[in-house]
């Protein structure tokens, strides 16, 4: 009889992928939307195993799929803030397993994760409500954007745009957590109302005050027409955004 002593594999399943892939679109992930998105995209035949009532998998099961893909070298993970979930982003080896060529960028900075969080539950939402939609990723607009000519500027990058699987219509989406200048807002404003015929804000109780009054006082009903706000209370209470 052999002591050979058999070293367990890590075979990568679609799901792996799927969600890799979503995950480096967004950038990064926190510990409770990985089980989320785990739980969304588990097999049909494993169905039965998940716990009847609740929308995403077990802390110990989505710890075994992190560990899996820390063992293979796919993603980076840490706490970057004190008391904060679990962040995992996608490492260069990861981003090379499915085929995305974008910039390394690491560890996101502490001052990045209240966006990259509500962009990240502004997306599971509605993608749990308009599954056959496509979502665009700020990521994927920014690489697909030609450099500037020398000498002018860059377009302004919505954090994602939104094809309806029904009729073609974009949506832009953008996540508001803190105000900017009134001249930087009243930019990117006027540069969405004439690109796009559909504009989703994502807002605070402060930047919905600051967009609003600046759509009811500088534009014209016509160009306020796209423009739509959202509460961002309704998509979690986390970072102390206000």
């Amino acid at each position: 009889m052999s002591s050979e002593i058999k070293t367990p594999t890590h075979r990568l399943m679609p799901r792996d992928h799927v969600c890799l892939t979503w995950i480096t679109l967004q950038y990064a992930i926190r510990l409770d939307q990985l089980q989320r998105l785990l739980f969304r995209h588990t097999p049909e035949e494993d169905r039965y195993k998940l716990k009847p009532g609740v929308d995403y998998l077990s802390l110990d099961r989505t710890y075994e799929i992190i560990n899996k893909w820390l063992t293979l070298g796919l993603i980076e993970k840490d706490a970057i803030l004190h008391r904060d979930k679990l962040w995992i982003w996608a490492s260069r080896a990861g981003m090379r397993e499915i085929e995305l060529s974008f910039n390394f960028s690491g560890k996101p900075s502490s001052i990045r994760l209240p966006h990259l969080y509500y962009i990240n539950q502004v997306r599971l939402a509605i993608e749990a409500k308009r599954p056959n939609d496509h979502w665009k990723s700020e990521r994927q607009i920014r690489k697909d954007t030609p450099a500037s000519v020398k000498g002018t500027s860059q377009p302004h990058t919505p954090d994602a745009l939104l094809t309806n699987a029904m009729n073609g219509k974009v949506t832009a989406i953008e996540v508001e957590c803190h105000a900017k200048t009134d001249d930087e807002l009243a930019d990117d404003l006027r540069e969405l109302a004439v690109t796009y015929r559909s504009v989703w804000y994502f807002t605070t109780s402060s930047t919905r005050r600051q967009i609003k009054n600046m759509l009811e006082k500088d534009f014209t009903p016509e160009m306020r027409k796209p423009f739509v706000l959202y509460d961002l209370e309704d998509y979690g209470h986390e970072y102390r955004t206000s």
